[in-house]
């Protein structure tokens, strides 16, 4: 099992690095958040290696420690919460979620089997379980909601330029020259910490506002000459 999570936690380092790397490419003003999730990248990177190196069977003193120790409701509460604010509203696309579904709760269920003798063991760690369960489906509730917000926004800009093209025969060649005659100001995308912007395409054949949809690769593009979504990777 810890090698298990050991080879799980690197992944989610490496995915945590790669976004580091992407945020200094893309968005080089958010330094301090790119050193972040730099930060949490080593020290995910090390939790990994310690399991790694960590024995599969512990002492059978160990293991009654732990079965007596389960996590508490009021810490599961706050690291949901705290993991709930990291995956929706900062990194926006389903790592912690993802993580949670395939290992976490396995883990804690697996836990609370091999507990059953100790009801109120037991019954701490199905409410954990309950408690993550929740977090993910507020997770995917939040992104789901933040990418409709964007395509709303995206319209309410599309709508702009089309204003725009009506009065000047043409379609902006960048979004900051709605401002302020068609629209006050450029809205953000998305309630997120990073890749919360849009992004506009302007070509003599094509004029697409963009959005990231799930960081850091994935956009969804709006086309004005066609009127029709799209995505690219």
């Amino acid at each position: 099992m810890n090698r298990f999570l050991a080879v799980v936690y690197a992944i989610v380092a490496a995915v945590f690095l790669m976004i580091a790397v992407s945020i200094t490419f893309e968005e080089s003003d958010l330094f301090l958040t790119s050193a972040f999730f730099t930060f949490l990248a080593a020290v995910i990177a090390y939790t990994s290696w310690k399991r790694w190196h960590k024995p599969d069977h512990p002492e059978a003193g160990a293991n009654q420690n732990e079965q007596r120790k389960p996590l508490s409701i009021a810490r599961a509460s706050l690291y949901a919460t705290g993991l709930f604010v990291l995956d929706a509203l900062i990194i926006n696309q389903f790592v912690i979620a993802f993580v949670t579904i395939s290992v976490v709760l396995p883990v804690i269920l697996f836990r609370a089997v091999r507990a059953r003798k100790d009801r109120e063991v037991l019954k701490i760690r199905l409410i954990t379980a309950g408690i993550f369960s929740l977090m993910v489906v507020c997770i995917i509730t939040a992104v789901h909601l933040n990418n409709q917000l964007a395509r709303n926004r995206t319209l309410y800009l599309a709508a702009a330029c089309e204003k725009f093209k009506s009065e000047r025969g043409r379609y902006p060649e960048k979004l900051s020259d709605l401002v302020p005659a068609d629209i006050p100001e450029i809205p953000s995308a998305k309630v997120t910490l990073i890749y919360s912007g849009f992004m506009y395409i302007a070509r003599e054949d094509r004029h697409a506002i963009l959005f990231v949809a799930i960081p850091p690769f994935r956009r969804v593009t709006y086309t004005l000459e066609n009127k029709s979504w799209g995505m690219i990777d």
